[in-house]
């Protein structure tokens, strides 16, 4: 090509030059667009993909913070159950127990749950800067709301955690642990001392703060299950 644009120029054939010149302008404008076009289908390809993972990501989301809230529900149900057999009008322990009933609930009281993690693809999408190849902003907008919360209730789950291991002195004294690794569960309780909790000053501030404390995980796992719907349901919208 730049042979016969010499070619042409020492000949002064104008017509031609302006012929080849526009041949290469329009070869180089289909070059760009043929690559724009392959790079834009590649991009959607990748945001499918991305689309398929948030949605496999947030099902399992969901159905941790569904876990979670059943899990401080029945904590709150067990701690009602210990402190009805411990506390009674005269502060004596309640002689209508059932201690299968008591260790199970002493078990759930004390329970808790991992803290909902991030969302695995939103984390890689971030740190490659792929984010942007998301076109429905809505959504990029739910996923950002959403780690940032998730990120919020980590820190105040754990601070919840921590107050509530510092008011269970009264239980945790009054009960010895066994572990059984062929069981279902690696630690049980051996054994409780109802009477010592019962004779505890600080039982019913215990009672009061896991109460609190329980409601409180609940609310912030409820909430983060508001932000994770909103996120499945603009990805079940999105084409």
């Amino acid at each position: 090509m730049l042979r016969r644009f010499r070619q042409h120029v020492a000949e002064q054939n104008w017509t031609a030059l302006v012929f080849d010149f526009v041949i290469v302008v329009v070869g180089v404008f289909l070059g760009l667009q043929a690559q724009d076009w392959n790079q834009g289908r590649l991009d959607r390809q990748l945001e499918r993909d991305y689309q398929e993972r948030l949605k496999g990501d947030f099902d399992a989301i969901s159905r941790s913070l569904e876990h979670c809230m059943n899990t401080y529900v029945r904590g709150l149900a067990a701690l009602d159950h210990v402190a009805s057999a411990v506390l009674s009008s005269d502060g004596t322990v309640s002689e209508s127990i059932d201690d299968a009933d008591v260790r199970e609930s002493l078990l759930r009281m004390t329970a808790g749950t991992v803290p909902t993690g991030r969302s695995v693809t939103f984390v890689e999408m971030l740190s490659s800067g792929d984010l942007k190849i998301l076109r429905d902003e809505s959504l990029r907008r739910q996923l950002i709301h959403y780690d940032q919360l998730a990120d919020a209730h980590r820190e105040i789950r754990r601070s919840l955690r921590r107050q509530t291991a510092d008011y269970g002195h009264p239980v945790y004294s009054a009960i010895s642990l066994s572990v059984d690794l062929e069981k279902d569960r690696m630690v049980d309780i051996s054994e409780f001392d109802l009477d010592a909790m019962a004779k505890s000053d600080d039982f019913r501030t215990m009672v009061t703060v896991y109460r609190g404390n329980n409601a409180n995980a609940y609310e912030l796992c409820e909430r983060q299950l508001k932000f994770a719907s909103d996120v499945l349901a603009t990805l079940g919208e999105t084409p």
